[in-house]
């Protein structure tokens, strides 16, 4: 079978050290060697003499070109927002607002549609608020994510949607659920329109779970905030089907207090997607 190998990481911005820390991204990034990257929390600063981003310094040197979508505005020519690095040429990429800016921050999703060699791959990479108490904003956020996913990758018109990110919640709490495919979609074929699967959920070669399926650590509390979300045809079982995902992985030992947490405060999640069809 074919394969797509998706990561999902935050990089933390630039907390110290950065230089370090941006050697072993890189080194992690190598060694998941993924086809595609949602990055989160990049920075970007434009200046007279030209720009320095984070993502082009995660992928200078390596066979990966990236696009990004500024969040917010720290200052002028500063910003903050996502980016997505991919293997392949990425044909068009446009980015989106996400409602909450009377919340104090201003958060978007990031439309990629990468030339693969399956197929024109439409990829989202998003971060929603972090508060605890922005419960009601996340899920107006996922709202307009599932609408401009519907938009721009509607069911049928290419290969299936996938979604990456760092969500702030659960992947079972009400902003995420949102977003699930339920027993809806059995009956109501219009819900496969936004339905998605938590890649975690659907595996069909299911890592161990317990102790090591968080990507962040938050008051002592390990949780799953970056998520990765792919389309029913990922789903085995579907007669919808044009593959699966195999395994979803955590790779979080940095998280642990007494290693080196400096690292980064997320962990990488990766997936493994399988096409049905002869590997190359």
């Amino acid at each position: 079978m074919q394969r797509l190998k998706v990561l999902s990481f935050n990089i933390w911005h630039r907390e110290a050290p950065w230089e370090a820390r941006r050697e072993l991204i890189r080194r992690g990034v190598a060694q998941l060697a993924p086809d595609l990257v949602g990055f989160q929390e990049v920075l970007s600063l434009t200046m007279a003499n030209g720009r320095q981003n984070q993502a082009d310094e995660l992928c200078h040197g390596t066979p990966y070109s990236y696009v990004f979508g500024r969040a917010q505005t720290l200052g002028p020519g500063f910003e903050f927002g996502n980016a997505l690095a991919s293997r392949h040429p990425i044909l068009e990429h446009e980015v989106f607002a996400l409602p909450g800016e009377e919340s104090g921050e201003t958060r978007s999703v990031l439309y990629a549609l990468v030339d693969s060699p399956y197929g024109e791959v439409p990829v989202f990479v998003t971060h929603l608020n972090w508060k605890l108490q922005h419960g009601s904003i996340r899920c107006q956020q996922i709202k307009r994510i599932t609408k401009i996913m519907n938009e721009r990758a509607p069911t049928g018109s290419h290969f299936p949607a996938l979604l990456l990110g760092d969500m702030n919640d659960s992947p079972h709490a009400v902003t995420t659920q949102m977003i699930a495919a339920t027993l809806a979609v059995a009956y109501d074929r219009g819900a496969r329109d936004t339905a998605l699967y938590h890649a975690w959920d659907v595996a069909t070669e299911p890592a161990i779970r317990r102790d090591v399926g968080y990507s962040h650590v938050h008051q002592g509390w390990p949780e799953l905030l970056d998520q990765i979300w792919v389309s029913e045809e990922f789903v085995a079982t579907s007669k919808h089907a044009i593959g699966d995902v195999r395994r979803v992985e955590v790779f979080n030992d940095h998280l642990h207090e007494s290693r080196e947490r400096w690292r980064s405060d997320h962990g990488f999640v990766r997936a493994l997607l399988r096409l049905k069809g002869t590997a190359p």
